[in-house]
């Protein structure tokens, strides 16, 4: 798990000024995950609910959703860490720039 923390650290500081339409580039991954999350859970609702049980479905749509909460959850721990060392980053070149 802390190597997919570093990890996602590093790309929250590598996106963080980016922009997609016009939004955070953190911020659309973000709700992205969560779509994706919610787009899942109905294709579990729906592989259930259509007259017979699609097993092979479930299972998948199971499965991708489980892993997605994971790396969500990891990715959104991995936020405040990623301004930390954002913040300091912009006091060290601060501090450097007037000596």
């Amino acid at each position: 798990m802390k190597l997919f923390e570093d990890a996602f650290v590093l790309v929250h500081i590598r996106i963080s000024s980016c922009k997609i339409f016009g939004v955070s580039a953190r911020l659309f991954l973000t709700g992205s995950a969560v779509f994706f999350i919610l787009a899942n859970a109905v294709q579990m609702y729906l592989s259930t609910s259509a007259g017979g049980i699609s097993w092979g479905s479930f299972v998948e749509a199971a499965l991708f959703t489980v892993i997605t909460i994971y790396a969500t959850l990891i990715w959104m721990i991995s936020w405040p860490k990623a301004n930390k060392m954002l913040n300091k980053a912009v006091e060290y070149e601060k501090s450097h720039k007037h000596s």
